[in-house]
């Protein structure tokens, strides 16, 4: 039996004896791997959303599970699919992002919502924020923001891009931590 051959057995007959110790603790089936998260992508404009796809898809824990290019089309696949993570547009065709984020957390309120758009106005990113959204990334930002947005999203803490939170109205302002934001006291963004 080769070097390797030997590591790969014992580090089986170990998880074995982990599993086997797990059971008889009355702890039911063993947690193999963490939960896959279903992701749904809204996007108008086709390359952005392959690049988003593709960003995400570099997360194990993320499964994309639709990609969509309109509003009107998130909410129907909210509603069937479920996702626990909606990465949405502002700028979406006949229904905006910021209507869908609405609609959507009357259907599926367990959905968490990133907005990443070009739309760098602080007022539209207050609106985002209080339709329902966790977090708002410019585009401009995306290389740098989009995954520790994901993270910080997916632990329910708000993730505002570094160049828009110090613009937001003074009652909306938060804390600056890394790029993971908290609100001040009890006011919500």
């Amino acid at each position: 039996m080769t070097a390797v051959a030997r590591k790969k057995r014992m580090k089986t007959t170990k998880f074995i004896s982990q599993y086997l110790s797990h059971l008889s603790r009355g702890k039911g089936a063993f947690p193999l791997q963490k939960a896959i998260l279903r992701v749904l992508i809204v996007e108008d404009h086709e390359p952005m959303r392959k690049y988003l796809a593709t960003k995400l898809r570099g997360k194990l824990q993320l499964r994309i599970v639709a990609e969509v290019a309109g509003g009107v089309g998130a909410v129907r696949k909210a509603e069937e699919l479920r996702p626990d993570l909606i990465v949405m547009n502002v700028g979406l065709p006949r229904l905006d992002g910021i209507e869908a984020t609405r609609r959507i957390q009357k259907v599926h309120p367990k959905s968490k919502i990133l907005f990443v758009t070009e739309n760098c106005s602080p007022d539209v990113a207050e609106e985002a924020l209080r339709s329902g959204g966790l977090g708002y990334v410019l585009k401009s930002n995306a290389e740098e923001d989009l995954l520790p947005a994901v993270d910080a999203i997916l632990r329910s803490k708000r993730f505002i891009s570094f160049g828009l939170a110090g613009t937001l109205p003074r009652s909306r302002r938060s804390h600056r931590i890394g790029r993971v934001f908290r609100p001040e006291g009890n006011a919500k963004i």
